[in-house]
């Protein structure tokens, strides 16, 4: 070998191991960064176990819990409130870990009800039934269009008589008997545009 070649191998070498060591360097700091973004944390104490909430918000958590000797293993789903602990009820051998850690409904990042969302107004009690001078109205309260269904019915229950009404904005209809003798309101939605 060449002197030319003994340096070009000697500076390759430098180079990986500053490479390697620079890396080296890196992995603890990137694992303590991956541990600062978990909120939940499962400690043992004696036999028992706890779920820590670090996070100052609400956070859903599923622990996993895999017995020596059992193929399947138990699966627990808590929230737990800001900054508080539970105790696990998984006790004696086998090891527990987290499978799940996310934002409560309602939090932000967390999951929302769109079925049953509270703050709109799609599910809202819009339409009533009301009865002035032997007539039934219905009657619309809210500020948009809403759709809804009644069922009219005879005394003796073996007669029915099913009807779709869509009411604008406060909106009042007054409903026919047509020989009936009850009426039920089944639905009240929202008008799809």
């Amino acid at each position: 070998m060449n002197e030319h070649s003994l340096a070009m191998n000697n500076y390759y070498f430098a180079l990986r191991m500053t490479l390697i060591s620079v890396i080296l360097v890196l992995i603890p700091v990137i694992n303590i960064n991956a541990k600062e973004k978990k909120c939940l944390i499962v400690k043992r104490s004696g036999y028992q176990e706890f779920i820590f909430n670090r996070c100052k918000v609400c956070r859903v958590g599923t622990v996993i819990r895999s017995r020596p000797g059992s193929s399947v293993p138990s699966s627990r789903t808590y929230n737990i409130q800001a900054r508080t602990n539970i105790i696990v009820p998984f006790k004696g051998p086998g090891a527990s870990r987290l499978t799940r850690d996310s934002a409560c409904e309602g939090q932000p990042g967390g999951p929302t009800d769109l079925l049953n969302n509270k703050k709109s107004n799609i599910n809202k009690n819009c339409l009533q039934l009301v009865s002035k001078n032997n007539k039934v109205h219905l009657v619309n309260s809210c500020d948009s269009c809403r759709k809804g269904a009644v069922i009219r019915m005879s005394r003796s229950g073996q007669q029915k008589k099913l009807a779709g009404y869509a009411l604008g904005a406060k909106q009042i209809k007054q409903l026919p008997s047509d020989g009936f003798s009850s009426i039920k309101l089944l639905i009240d939605k929202k008008c799809s545009n």
